[in-house]
């Protein structure tokens, strides 16, 4: 590791918002349901996509014996859909004792882009 290099967060959270078969569901909401080649139930892509990303990428990395450059950090939160009061809350508390100093956060959602969407001018963050 670089010393000098600011580590960064990567963020994803594990829970799914709260549903109810009377929601509209195919499926019920919590069943993992496959028709057709899909699975359908909740969460299954809210975040989940970030979620298996952040862990395939750290184990393709270890399996290869890969050394980063710049140190970084894995935040899973838990409750993310009400509130985050344990889960986020408690990473930033953490990272504060530690007075961690982080080069970025990297959490859902797109990247900020310029030219984006017509007729507005400047970055737009989707």
């Amino acid at each position: 590791l670089q010393p000098d290099l600011v580590p960064y967060l990567l963020l994803a959270h594990i829970d799914v918002v709260p549903a109810t078969e009377s929601d509209g569901w195919e499926a019920p909401p919590f069943s993992a349901t496959e028709i057709d080649g899909f699975i359908y139930g909740r969460g299954t892509i809210d975040d989940k996509c970030s979620l298996m990303g952040i862990l395939q990428a750290l184990e393709y990395l270890l399996i290869r014996g890969y050394m980063p450059r710049r140190g970084f950090y894995v935040g899973l939160g838990h409750d993310e859909e009400i509130k985050g009061y344990k889960g986020a809350m408690n990473i930033v508390r953490v990272m504060k004792q530690r007075a961690v100093k982080l080069s970025f956060v990297l959490d859902e959602g797109l990247p900020i882009l310029d030219g984006i969407i017509s007729g507005l001018e400047g970055p737009a963050a989707l």
